[in-house]
């Protein structure tokens, strides 16, 4: 009789994982299912499971993959994953490793939308009575959008047309992506906090899992609860996203949000002109009125008389004239200086001053790079500098100790 070998349980679970890593089929597999156990680590790697109506597989997605994810990942998502199902050893647990996941048909996106507006409409979030009025002379706009791109850029030139005056305050968030509606939504809380009239939250056109973030329950409930009036311009002009239901008011691009907001102070400017013809036309009148009065005096009094009155009468016209002419020079010393003051404290908040200083944004295509442990070596980037944009390639990566022990503590879990 031959005796059956034993083996230790690494061996077993090497086999079992060699026999697994072997098979073509697992190598390349697409699987359809709902997510669930949804769980995002400090690392940036994604540990979810996928279920159907009788079973389950656990699954890991990289932080490499993640990033890319255009949308977010959460719990009752139904979703298509692309990837290969191996062992991980240390655990003898079977598991599905995705390299893209993307959601299952559009349809779902549009049902899932759809059961979103309802929820809300039934909070009360769409309803008319509760949209704030826009400021009607508002000193300081903050800006929620991209710090990179055109967004920003219209923004800030079609409200120093209207008004050169106006303060502008940008609070950064990513607009797409894993984790971009959190950001959004921090940033709108944060411009609450400060001496804002009125908040611009958008960004440029796109698809809907591009506009994904603006659809998420995290900005609904940051606009609502917001005090200030904000304006949503995301930039389309057909379909509405659940900010721009929430938002007091909607705007169909970027643009038009910052006409919305900024009154145009060049109407201003006509009528404190139509203002001062009139008041030169009545002290025109007035003295051509006084004149009159001397010319009818001089002929009713003896010459003496008369020419004192005359004296007199004269003095009271010049003492006039030299009024409403220094009159005259005050205001406009005054308006020049205050121009002049606005638009150095503008100049002040421009964005791209910061980069005329010598510093530069890192960004991975459209997004803002803001971490080192967001980065991996071989990746391409793009520096933006004051005068234009630069690439570069990632060639040695170093963090914190902190962090570099935690990447390495998933590693291991993960078994990669």
């Amino acid at each position: 009789m031959i005796e059956t070998p034993t083996f230790s349980v690494s061996e077993v679970n090497a086999y079992v994982k060699g026999v697994l890593d072997q098979d073509i089929l697992l190598r390349n597999l697409r699987i359809r299912g709902e997510v669930s156990n949804y769980k995002r680590h400090s690392s940036g790697h994604i540990y979810f499971s996928l279920k159907d109506a009788t079973a389950r597989i656990s699954c890991v997605l990289f932080r490499q993959n993640a990033y890319g994810l255009q949308t977010p990942l959460h719990n009752g998502l139904s979703v298509v994953a692309e990837g290969r199902a191996a062992l991980y050893e240390r655990d003898g647990q079977y598991q599905f490793y995705v390299e893209r996941v993307q959601p299952d048909g559009v349809g779902a996106l549009y049902a899932l939308l759809e059961k979103t507006k309802q929820r809300l409409r039934a909070l009360g979030y769409f309803d008319p009575e509760i949209k704030k009025p826009l400021p009607a002379d508002p000193k300081t706009i903050g800006v929620v959008t991209s710090p990179t791109g055109a967004v920003i850029r219209d923004i800030v030139h079609v409200a120093r047309r209207r008004n050169p005056s106006v303060n502008i305050l940008l609070c950064p968030a990513r607009v797409q992506g894993e984790g971009a509606a959190e950001e959004i939504a921090a940033a709108l809380d944060r411009l609450s906090r400060e001496n804002v009239d009125v908040i611009l939250c958008g960004r440029g056109g796109g698809s809907l899992e591009d506009l994904w973030a603006f659809n998420e329950e995290a900005v609904a409930r940051a606009i609502h609860r917001c005090p200030v009036p904000v304006i949503s311009c995301v930039g389309h002009e057909t379909d509405y996203t659940i900010a721009d239901l929430t938002a007091d008011v909607r705007a169909a691009t970027p643009s038009q949000a910052a006409e919305l907001a900024v009154p145009d102070v060049s109407g201003r400017r006509l009528l404190l002109d139509e203002l001062t013809q009139r008041l030169e036309l009545r002290c025109r009148r007035k003295l051509e009125t006084e004149e009159r009065r001397l010319q009818e005096l001089t002929g009713r009094i003896d010459p003496q008389r008369g020419l004192r009155d005359l004296m007199e009468e004269s003095e009271n016209v010049g003492d006039l004239n030299r009024r409403l002419e220094s009159a005259a020079r005050r205001i406009a010393l005054a308006s020049k200086e205050r121009y002049e003051g606005l638009w150095l404290r503008l100049r002040a908040l421009d964005p791209e001053a910061a980069l005329k200083r010598g510093y530069a944004y890192a960004k991975r295509g459209d997004a803002f790079v803001s971490a080192a442990k967001d980065l991996h070596v071989g990746e391409p980037l793009a520096l933006r500098f004051c005068d234009g944009e630069a690439g570069v390639r990632v060639e040695t990566l170093t963090l914190n100790d902190e962090v570099q022990r935690s990447d390495e503590d998933e590693r291991e879990k993960a078994d990669i």
